[in-house]
């Protein structure tokens, strides 16, 4: 019998893997079946995915890291085999770059960790606390951002700052865990 907190945690994957594939349906019936298939079609499998690793509960193990390299090496194979026969040559490169994306995160963690990290109480709390301090830097860069908008001072395209905002929050929370986990402890 599964505890309460899993059991609720499992319908939660399978909720949202259920929004991804309604999303994509949703998107592709307001279109009139003229919207881009390929996004669309990577919706649908994220939620199928999403579903099926709730369900078989595979938690973050080597288990886990493997099917991430795989669906990595059967997106670039298609992203490749799409652009040289052309059926979809606008979004081969956007597989082929997320399915490397996908081998380089999967493979590096299966070559980095040999056998599952114990998390300790000490590891729990500083990567909390690293991402607390990440998340107020970023609060305070958006509404820096903000001001300098509103004055004026700064016109930038938001796909630009939003880049910014996503390098700064994964950088400063990779920082700060990095510098805590050098100091021994948060204090």
């Amino acid at each position: 019998m599964l505890e309460k907190k899993s059991m609720k945690q499992m319908w939660w994957g399978i909720i949202f893997g259920l929004l991804f594939i309604v999303a994509a349906v949703a998107a592709w019936l307001i279109s009139g079946g003229t919207a881009d298939t390929m996004g669309l079609t990577v919706l649908v499998v994220l939620g199928i995915l999403m579903i099926i690793l709730t369900v078989v509960k595979i938690k973050a193990d080597r288990r886990y890291f493997l099917v991430m390299a795989v669906i990595g090496v059967v997106m670039v194979v298609t992203g490749t085999l799409g652009m040289l026969t052309g059926a979809i040559p606008a979004e081969g490169g956007s597989l082929i770059s997320g399915g490397l994306v996908m081998i380089l995160c999967g493979g590096l963690w299966l070559a980095r960790h040999k056998e599952e990290k114990i998390v300790d109480e000490r590891s729990q709390k500083i990567g909390t606390y690293g991402t607390a301090l990440s998340w107020y830097i970023i609060f305070m860069a958006v509404v820096i951002l903000y001001w300098l908008d509103m004055l004026g001072v700064l016109e930038v395209q938001a796909s630009t700052i939003l880049g910014g905002l996503m390098f700064l929050m994964i950088g400063s929370a990779l920082f700060f865990q990095w510098y805590f986990n050098r100091q021994g402890d948060v204090y």
